[in-house]
């Protein structure tokens, strides 16, 4: 589903190591994703370089949802990390209402550290069959040893290097 023709922009800042978000992600209004009936999971996602700045290099990442609707799981895919385009949502509409695991299926789990924000409880969120969405935020920030990997900076990044 594409974005409505709203302002949609995200401001985030960055704290150390540890970047603080500064919410909302502005975007579509819920009432754009409302759906006839089921639940809908809307699922944005943010991509950051090792110090906290924005990633500027366009990556398709894979979602795997497991619940109700998706016992097995199902693999969503999902394009993030432009910095001179709006990266789309994930949305996905009339599920059944439950809980939902959300986890990423990376090629490389180290690569990156992962947060997920929102109403969740782990990786895990649940879902009521309701006319407003649930919306959570997928964050992920290159791990600072994948530098290291890349440059030769002999660190010690406590991911093995």
């Amino acid at each position: 589903m594409a974005c409505c023709d709203t302002c949609c922009f995200c401001s985030c800042g960055c704290n150390g190591w540890n970047p603080e978000w500064m919410q909302p992600i502005y975007g579509c209004p819920a009432s754009a994703y409302v759906t006839a009936t089921g639940a809908t999971l809307v699922i944005h996602k943010i991509v950051l370089e090792p110090f906290g700045n924005q990633s500027c290099t366009p990556k398709t990442f894979n979602i795997r949802v497991t619940g109700p609707s998706y016992p097995n799981g199902e693999i969503f895919s999902l394009r993030a990390g432009s910095c001179i385009e709006l990266d789309e949502p994930l949305v996905i509409t009339g599920l059944a209402a439950g809980q939902y695991t959300i986890e990423e299926v990376f090629a490389n789990p180290s690569e990156y550290i992962t947060t997920i924000t929102g109403p969740v409880d782990g990786r895990t969120v649940t879902l009521a069959e309701s006319t407003v969405p649930t919306v959570v935020t997928l964050v992920n920030r290159k791990r600072l040893c994948q530098l290291c990997r890349n440059y030769g900076c002999g660190c010690s990044c406590g991911c093995g290097v």
